[in-house]
This record gives C-alpha cells, sequence and structure tokens, in this order.
C-alpha cells in the first residue's frame, strides 16, 4: 500500500490513517490547522484533503499565498522560491514540496496563534516574539 500523498510504499509507523505516511500524515496535519486556523469557518480543518486546492481552501488572493508561504519557511526552517510557490496549486503538490525540501512536523508539536496577529509557534517551548 502506498501514501496518498507522496506514493511512497507504507511501512513501520502507520497513522490512525493509514492512507498517509507518517511523514505526510503530520504534514497534513500542520496544513490543516493553519488554514483551520487563518481562513475560519470556509472549510473546518478536518475536511482538508491532499486534492483540496488552496482557492478550494479560502487561500484567494496574492497576500493570503506570501503570508502562507512566509510562515511555511519560517516554521520550517525552509526557503520557498516565488516561481515555486506559484506552481503550488493544491495540498499534495505543497506537502510534496514540503517532504522534499527536509521539512518534517512531529507529532508532539503542535500549533497555536499567538495573540499579536496569526504567526504559529511550536507550543513546546517557543516563547512569542512580542
Amino acid at each position: 500500500m502506498n501514501c496518498d500523498i507522496c506514493k511512497e510504499q507504507l511501512t513501520g509507523d502507520v497513522p490512525a490513517n493509514p492512507e498517509y505516511c507518517i511523514e505526510c500524515f503530520h504534514l497534513l496535519h500542520w496544513v490543516r490547522t493553519y488554514v483551520a486556523t487563518i481562513y475560519g469557518p470556509r472549510k473546518p480543518g478536518n475536511s482538508i484533503m491532499p486534492e483540496d486546492t488552496f482557492l478550494d481552501l479560502g487561500v484567494i488572493d496574492s497576500l493570503d499565498n506570501i503570508e502562507m508561504v512566509l510562515e511555511t519557511e519560517d516554521t520550517f526552517n525552509i526557503e520557498i522560491p516565488d516561481s515555486d510557490a506559484e506552481s503550488l496549486m493544491d495540498i499534495r503538490q505543497f506537502i510534496c514540496y514540503l517532504r522534499n525540501h527536509g521539512a518534517s512536523w512531529s507529532a508532539n508539536h503542535d500549533l497555536k496563534p499567538i495573540t499579536k496577529g496569526f504567526i504559529f509557534r511550536r507550543i513546546d517551548g517557543w516563547e512569542p516574539v512580542e
């Protein structure tokens, strides 16, 4: 059986949803949490699927896209060139891009919005920036 996102064979640790490998499962969780928090009730987090486009999710203009890319770069400590960001149309492509560039999200991390804006930080010890 292969992961529905990255198409790699499922081996070892398989999350509660056996359609995804553990790495894609955790990155999908990050995307779901981010989109549901930023864009609110347009689409509840758990209903966000890999085949959803960013337009489906309410990321509708270039400013939304820039904010998401900047947050992603900060969170995962990677750089996403503008040309690459413009080519990422759906969640599956986005997660595959993150994986191919070394991004990972651990099960023991979660997200919370900082009250002075919609910037996310890991809640395992990072402090909000004033």
